[in-house]
């Protein structure tokens, strides 16, 4: 289950993204830089914890 996402914007072209989910007994971190370019959103960076 996802119980938040959390966006920042650094400039029009690129995010910096937190997400936490939940399993039954267990939270997790997720946290990502995405970077528009050429028309497609990528992830430059990507962290679990």
């Amino acid at each position: 289950m996802v119980r938040s996402v959390r966006a920042c914007a650094i400039s029009d072209s690129i995010y910096e993204v937190s997400i936490v989910v939940s399993e039954e007994q267990r939270s997790r971190a997720i946290a990502m830089r995405l970077e528009h370019s050429d028309g497609t959103w990528q992830v430059t960076a990507l962290e679990i914890g």
